[in-house]
């Protein structure tokens, strides 16, 4: 997916070059405007992704899910490239972290910042090849008991349409 995001002063001309260019660089391209967060961010913090790890489905089955439908890397492995850190900083300085009943407030609370500290959802090595964390699994788990949620499995074909149906006009 390339965003490309349209400002105050953007020309069309400018709009064109950058939508051709995503698609020769075979990205889907999508023009937004500037806002706060990328639109897969922001649609992962309301509903898909996150929205399953707070009912109940652990990471691995979630992207597990995205990848087998096609995607390069599910939500959770995602959340872990672009740093836990970022929402978890956020919600801590905005005064609204709850460790106890968020998952990435909790992972924030731990310092499991993803791919650049080695260990987020997942754990990483020093060529950032993931693998399940039984520590992480558990700061998930911990969150769930606090929430009274239970750990559900979905059939793949659930989880895809939980994923991705809230982005579908």
């Amino acid at each position: 997916l390339l965003e490309n995001v349209r400002g105050s002063k953007t020309s069309d001309r400018t709009i064109a070059t950058a939508m051709a260019f995503g698609k020769k660089i075979k990205k889907i391209t999508c023009l937004v405007g500037n806002c706060d967060g990328f639109i897969a961010n922001r649609v992962m913090a309301v509903s898909g992704g996150m929205k399953l790890l707070h009912e109940g489905v652990l990471p691995t089955d979630i992207d597990a899910a995205a990848e087998d439908y096609g995607m390069k890397m599910g939500p959770m492995r995602m959340m872990d490239l672009v740093g836990l850190d970022l929402r978890g900083r956020i919600n801590a300085q905005a005064g609204k972290a709850d460790p106890a009943k968020n998952v990435v407030d909790a992972m924030y609370a731990v310092e499991r910042y993803g791919q650049k500290n080695g260990k987020g959802f997942y754990k990483y090595d020093e060529k950032r090849n993931c693998s399940r964390d039984p520590e992480g699994d558990a700061i998930v788990e911990k969150v769930w008991k606090n929430s009274g949620v239970s750990r559900k499995s979905l059939a793949q074909a659930e989880l895809v349409d939980a994923l991705y149906l809230p982005v579908v006009n």
